[in-house]
């Protein structure tokens, strides 16, 4: 999310954001943001949502369709991390806890004004165990003349297959640790990697499924208006009494 600083007035103007946060000190923002996190992971828990799969905004969704794509990301963007484009969802509070440890920067993830339950269709492939994402990544990635460590997925077919994606199970998160090494997913890497090991990366499952990595914890991707059953408005902040 953009924010940009008022160096005249000595002020972080926040765009994007409720009314109320626009022009304020860093420092206000930060707290705000702190505190919408921890009571929307209360909300969370109170309501009973940890098996749902939900969706925060800073906008109001009107119209599902302009947060869909049906394409896979930029091809040319040699990436490991590059996620598929889509409406993002995170499975009860998982998400919520990681940006609560993670992102401390005013974003659109800590000052969200809207919070969704999101019910999805059997089109949406839910991996639950660390044996179906590595079914998953043998039946859906490239071929061995054309798979590259920042192009292990074939997006183009997962997406004729389904329209989303969500991965969750904790014998996935508790393997996808921050402190591994993170690979700098281009041809000067690529071709490390093959002088360092040969052809076998191209069953090394470890390598393989590093792509994962970067959804950070219990997360999925709708790109198809047909993988949604039902969206449902469960939660408005407006900021009135954060100070």
């Amino acid at each position: 999310m953009p924010w940009l600083y008022d160096k005249k007035n000595k002020k972080f103007v926040v765009s994007q954001l409720s009314d109320n946060l626009k022009e304020l000190p860093i420092d206000n923002i930060i707290k705000i943001g702190q505190k919408n996190i921890k009571k929307t992971i209360k909300f969370i828990d109170k309501k009973k949502l940890n098996n749902h799969f939900l969706h925060t905004s800073v906008n109001e969704i009107n119209k599902i369709d302009d947060m869909l794509d049906i394409k896979s990301w930029d091809e040319l963007d040699k990436s490991i991390y590059h996620n598929p484009v889509g409406l993002w969802v995170g499975y009860g509070d998982y998400w919520l806890q990681y940006v609560k440890s993670h992102i401390k920067k005013p974003s659109m993830w800590n000052l969200f004004s809207y919070v969704y339950d999101i019910e999805v269709t059997e089109s949406v492939l839910i991996i639950k165990s660390k044996q179906e994402l590595y079914y998953f990544i043998n039946k859906f990635k490239n071929n061995d003349k054309t798979i590259k460590i920042y192009n292990v997925i074939n997006w183009k077919k997962v997406k004729e297959t389904y329209n989303g994606l969500i991965i969750i199970g904790n014998d996935i998160w508790n393997t996808q640790m921050l402190d591994k090494m993170i690979i700098s997913g281009n041809e000067s890497v690529q071709e490390f990697i093959d002088n360092l090991i040969g052809e076998s990366w191209k069953s090394n499952m470890l390598l393989l499924s590093e792509w994962v990595r970067h959804w950070e914890t219990q997360t999925g991707v709708i790109w198809s208006k047909n993988g949604i059953k039902k969206i449902k408005l469960i939660k408005k902040i407006s900021f009135n009494d954060s100070d």
